[in-house]
């Protein structure tokens, strides 16, 4: 109330490299910038706590008093991380306030992977966080953070009764606008809060790994080319670097007279550079990117990377020269002569999206004459998939070797060289790779992923020897017509009998090792792996293969991976291990990852799931084969496991009465394979049951008598399953997630679902049976659900709904349906004077 002046000089420390908008607030504040005390760097940018200290000494010293000291998360410039548990550790000891800064590297904390940058950051007394910075959310969306309950309020509200009112209806602690300077705010936290439901937390995760990653390899890839200078290895996704110009690489004129460092020349015709090539790069349409000094260093370039959308690098980066080029900066470049490429063209073709990258534009023109002489060789391919280049060799010579031959496509919407690998005609392939055409190119089926595919192992060594990358990701669409909009063509192409054990995969985007593996080739996938690891790209997961072979049902590649990379047998990958994957197939899979020592009785990391779970719920095979394999399973070390319950309190009974739900909403005994029938799930139930299952575990979740009386419609079977359970000892009495037991899990459908004049004489019959079954193994009939509703009062209004209906033949038949419903539960004790 009586202003900052009666406080004396108030200061405030952060790095010199901190964001300028902490000056403005010194200034806007009313404690001037001349008291925001700036702390040195060390080489890598991040604040150095040692002079943090001796300035809070000297500060001290002088009479004035530290208020605060604000730490960076990911400086603008570097993006250098401050060592924010060594700050706050200081801050303890001098009684400060500690502030992070996290605007630009908090995204960080997403990631498992890289949330280690920012250790320290709950100590913090407040953090500011951006997530339309590195979380891309739509902007504005500014997060400020404090761990000081009220304190908001406190300092800021103004009490002004005729908006902050604190006797209204509702909880007033939700009115924000007595919490901060400004009042009337968009509700920009939406915006974030739909983009982490949609995307989730593996979702955020994959984009911060997927960005930073991508920044390690820009900046390989600057260290790796002549005439680019790394600034610093990246911490977060900004990448800086400076660009010499040819007249610049040599060591004359570089080093000052002493030799100790640059000369001032050399420095000052580097700083020149970085404008001169910008202006060029924006007026050529090239690309945007900025530049600036920083301390001892001229004018360098950085590049900041945000989208995870950039999805592949093509291209390298390479010298750039020459006055017409980019890099070519008047006197300052120098050089003359030079690759043509210029640096906005390497950076720009680096960061091209997949969709610029496979665009007609790129091709070379063809001339109509070499069309017309195309669709003849597509024809004669039609009429003998086998014709050589000896019988076609009139027309082949005819196509000028300057113009590009994929750019001519079939009636299916395909080029010459995916046709011609395709059908295996190896002498074809071979004569259009000799046209110098990129076999990387094309909106989908790619050739390489083709004759991976298939298992044209000499497709595939030809391509892989023209350029063919295994890294390159697309989609399938052979061999059915292309789609245009491939992404979308599962919703128009139905599966294609012929091929529908290689084509379960062809609508997401993957590279040659998974086509391998779709189609079961384990001599294409031997190749392609003797070529290292490198067919990973720098932000790809390199998801084991075995489990993608498990994933897949791959019988012969399960079997050459068991072999070559038995390490991977025991090795969990997004959530699952390879047994629980292999149980999803014929049994063959299960026995020999059991044989080579794999362990049943690991769980999915998250969901905590047995194998047995597994097999339950994502399993679509036959009862007698889910039989098999259950035996197989118990026999081999999940009997010990068998009441074993997922992290919703699911047992593995559970999951069977929860999939018996589903294969009963199945209709038609022409699908493959066909639903389960209720005797199927008796057996299985029966044997679960004999084999140690518990009837009666409520860990978390529901009974398993709750469980049928929920998902199983079939009032027949509901009886013959609870009868069954009953008999081997479950308790009817057990309490529920919901605070139900059974018997109100069986009554309360009456009221909420199922209007009595909708029941046949044969559900009534059952409905009796199943209630009097619980009646007579003890369920209590004056129980009550979490409402307080009792078995009475639920056929109370039961009987007050049904005196509305109007047909009295339908309203005496429900009457005598409650009737004998009342009559039961008094037989076993009903209190009719229940509360």
């Amino acid at each position: 109330k009586t202003g900052t002046s009666v406080l004396g000089r108030l200061v405030v420390l952060t790095s010199i490299d901190a964001h300028y908008s902490l000056c403005k607030a010194a200034f806007t504040l009313g404690l001037g910038s001349d008291n925001l005390i700036l702390v040195n760097v060390d080489a890598r940018g991040r604040m150095d706590v040692d002079d943090l200290k001796q300035k809070l000494e000297k500060v001290r010293s002088e009479g004035a008093k530290p208020i605060m000291v604000c730490a960076t998360a990911g400086t603008t410039v570097l993006g250098a991380y401050d060592p924010i548990d060594n700050i706050a550790d200081v801050c303890m000891d001098y009684k400060v306030w500690l502030h992070v800064d996290a605007a630009w590297g908090g995204g960080a904390l997403v990631s498992t992977t890289h949330r280690h940058k920012l250790n320290g950051i709950h100590r913090a007394d407040s953090v500011t966080w951006n997530p339309h910075k590195l979380l891309a959310s739509p902007q504005q969306c500014s997060v400020f953070l404090t761990k000081h309950v009220g304190l908001l309020e406190q300092c800021n509200s103004a009490s002004a009764a005729y908006l902050f009112q604190k006797d209204k209806f509702y909880d007033t602690s939700y009115d924000t606008g007595d919490k901060h300077l400004q009042c009337g705010r968009r509700a920009d936290v939406v915006k974030f809060w739909a983009m982490w439901k949609a995307k989730g937390n593996k979702g955020l995760e994959k984009h911060i790994d997927h960005i930073f990653a991508t920044s390690k390899s820009f900046a390989h890839k600057i260290q790796t080319r002549p005439g680019f200078q790394l600034i610093l290895e990246p911490e977060c996704t900004n990448v800086c670097f400076h660009y010499l110009p040819p007249s610049l690489r040599g060591a004359d004129g570089r080093r000052s007279q002493d030799g100790s460092q640059d000369s001032e020349e050399w420095r000052r015709k580097l700083g020149e550079v970085a404008p001169k090539v910008k202006e060029r790069m924006v007026t050529q349409g090239r690309m945007m990117i900025t530049y600036q000094p920083l301390r001892d260093y001229p004018n360098f370039f950085r590049l900041v990377l945000q989208n995870s959308q950039v999805d592949r690098c093509k291209g390298v980066v390479v010298g750039c020269g020459g006055v017409g080029g980019c890099g070519g900066v008047g006197g300052v470049g120098g050089g003359g002569g030079g690759p043509s490429t210029t640096m906005g063209g390497m950076l720009s073709s680096f960061f091209q999206s997949g969709s610029a990258l496979l665009s007609s534009a790129n091709h070379r023109t063809v001339s109509e004459s070499t069309k017309k002489n195309i669709r003849v060789i597509f024809d004669a391919l039609r009429a003998n998939p086998r014709v050589t280049v000896v019988r076609l060799e009139a027309l082949l010579c005819t196509i000028p070797k300057n113009e590009n031959l994929l750019y001519v496509h079939n009636e299916e919407g395909y080029n010459l060289l995916q046709k011609v690998v395709g059908i295996n005609n190896v002498e074809l392939v071979r004569w259009c790779l000799s046209r110098t055409v990129d076999p990387n190119r094309g909106v989908c089926s790619l050739p390489l992923h083709i004759a991976c595919l298939r298992g044209y192992v000499e497709c595939v060594e030809l391509l892989l020897k023209h350029g063919a990358r295994v890294d390159v990701e697309a989609r399938m669409c052979w061999p059915g017509p292309h789609n245009q909009n491939c992404e979308q063509r599962g919703k128009y192409c139905g599966p294609l009998p012929e091929v529908s054990v290689v084509d379960r995969s062809s609508d997401k985007l993957q590279n040659a090792i998974y086509y391998a593996i779709d189609g079961d080739q384990v001599a294409v996938l031997e190749l392609l792996t003797q070529q290292g690891d490198h067919h990973w790209l720098p932000w790809q997961h390199k998801r084991p293969l075995l489990h993608i072979a498990c994933e897949r049902g791959a019988w012969a590649c399960v079997k050459y991976l068991v072999m070559e990379r038995a390490e991977e047998i025991k090795q969990c990958y997004d959530e699952y291990y390879p047994i629980h994957q292999a149980s999803l197939h014929d049994l063959k899979f299960t026995e020999l990852l059991i044989q080579s020592g794999a362990d049943t009785t690991v769980r999915t990391t998250t969901q905590q799931m047995t194998a047995l779970h597994v097999v339950f719920l994502l399993g679509k095979k036959t009862a007698e084969d889910t039989l098999e394999m259950v035996k197989y399973l118990l026999h081999n070390g999940l009997r010990e496991l068998i009441n074993t319950a997922d992290s919703l309190g699911n047992t593995p009974l559970h999951a069977l009465i929860v999939r018996y739900a589903l294969e009963e909403s199945r209709y038609g005994y022409d699908q493959d394979p066909q639903p389960w029938n209720k005797w199927d799930m008796l057996h299985m139930v029966r044997y679960l049951l004999q084999n140690g299952a518990s009837p009666s575990i409520n860990q978390q979740g529901n009974s398993a008598l709750a469980c049928v009386l929920r998902h199983v419609r079939d009032w027949e079977f509901r009886y013959d399953l609870l009868h069954m359970l009953l008999n081997y000892g479950a308790n009817p009495n057990l309490v529920g997630r919901d605070g139900s037991v059974p018997l109100m899990v069986c009554l309360v459908p009456l009221i909420n679902k199922d209007p009595l004049h909708h029941f046949t004489h044969a559900m009534k019959v059952f409905y009796l049976n199943c209630v009097r079954l619980l009646c007579k193994h003890g369920a209590n009939p004056n129980c009550w659900s979490r409402s307080n509703l009792t078995p009475l009062h639920v056929l109370m209004f039961t009987a007050s709904e049904t005196i509305s209906l109007s047909r009295e033949e339908e309203k005496a038949g429900a009457f005598s349906f409650i009737r004998q419903l009342l009559v039961v539960l008094l037989q076993h004790g009903l209190d009719p004077n229940v509360r």
